[in-house]
């Protein structure tokens, strides 16, 4: 996913020029669809430099100038075998990939019953229709969680955007999920943006049950 609020709450992307800028969105565009997500690498190696400047349309010079500037800066970040990569990208196509094999395995780790060494002993997927606690109740954890999603107006919105459901509906689902969640596993076993994505995940599965019947054809095409 591209995140606009990331690309221009970025003080390292910010500060390039609008040109460099422009290079670095291409290069995201190569990374993405490269062999290794977020990575500019071909057949395990460092994709030519030549190569690039011609897809992007600039000279090798710029190119060369450019992906300098880029590792310099913390823009873009370099590997052991001197493959550049971006960071985020290649940290949510892992998160993919752990969430693709979990369902593999029956589905959301979070929530579901696991006796996998490592996996949390869990109950059945949470209804969004649960009660929410008391504040007396609220973890750390929640908290930590809640100010990144629900207490989020960026993520809010973001989500409100690329999912269609209405602002209301969407909070009170990610409360309620955040809620049963809290009652059924640890918070401390996940990190917390491996438990947002279990709860979108979650929210995309009921979308058709919470969605009103006026919006239910919006999707997130409507959007990009």
């Amino acid at each position: 996913m591209f995140y606009p609020s990331d690309w221009h709450n970025d003080v390292k992307v910010q500060n390039l020029t609008l040109h460099d800028r422009a290079i670095w969105f291409e290069l995201l565009l190569i990374m993405h669809v490269a062999e290794e997500r977020g990575k500019l690498i071909l057949n395990g190696e460092p994709m030519d430099t030549n190569w690039l400047a011609k897809k992007v349309g600039i000279k090798p010079a710029m190119m060369t100038k450019a992906l300098l500037k880029f590792c310099q800066t913390g823009v873009a970040y370099l590997d052991d075998k001197g493959i550049i990569y971006n960071k985020r990208m290649v940290q949510d196509e892992r998160l993919r990939q752990i969430r693709a094999e979990a369902g593999k395995q029956g589905g959301n780790p979070v929530l579901l019953n696991q006796k996998t060494e490592g996996r949390l002993n869990t109950k059945p997927t949470p209804s969004y229709s649960s009660s929410i606690p008391s504040s007396n109740t609220i973890t750390e954890g929640v908290q930590d969680l809640q100010q990144k999603t629900t207490h989020n107006n960026d993520w809010i919105h973001q989500t409100v955007l690329s999912t269609g459901i209405p602002t209301h509906i969407l909070k009170s689902f990610c409360e309620n999920w955040i809620t049963t969640a809290e009652l059924k596993c640890k918070f401390d076993e996940y990190p917390v943006n491996k438990l947002i994505a279990f709860m979108v995940e979650d929210l995309l599965k009921n979308r058709e049950k919470l969605m009103p019947l006026q919006v239910k054809d919006k999707t997130s095409a409507d959007f990009w």
